[in-house]
């Protein structure tokens, strides 16, 4: 008996397959860097991108787990990695001088900002183009 064979079809419209393919490349320079990059490092990213120079802790929060684990995932987008090999260079944590010195603040590299316009760019082009 052989199977049938079906034509392919998609079960998005054509404005929200439009809306998948800037979502995918937005993602792609993330994914170029490393393509085992984890859902929750890429949403740390995100956060940090939308607001420079807030705490692990409220990145934590925000990211809804533990500072323990935002700190790897932080450490995983900065300049050394939690294994002490190097990390994506994207992030900077800095300890704070004055006041309570265990507070650590978050911000964007410059080659974190290169990725985040090449995000930005993807997000908002006319006529996006597949290329993830």
């Amino acid at each position: 008996m052989s199977e049938a064979i079906t034509e392919p079809r998609s079960y998005l419209t054509r404005a929200h397959r439009i809306i998948a393919m800037r979502l995918g490349n937005a993602l792609a320079p993330l994914h170029h860097l490393n393509s085992n990059m984890r859902m929750r490092v890429v949403l740390m990213f995100i956060l940090v991108s939308q607001e420079d120079g807030l705490t692990v802790g409220e990145l934590a929060k925000r990211c809804g787990v533990w500072k323990t684990l935002a700190s790897r995932y932080l450490s995983d987008l900065g300049i050394t990695n939690r294994h002490g090999k190097p990390g994506l260079g994207l992030v900077t944590i800095v300890q704070q001088v004055y006041g309570d010195r265990r507070e650590k603040r978050v911000y964007l590299t410059e080659r974190g900002l290169e990725i985040l316009w090449q995000m930005r760019a993807a997000l908002t082009e006319s006529r996006p183009r597949a290329r993830f």
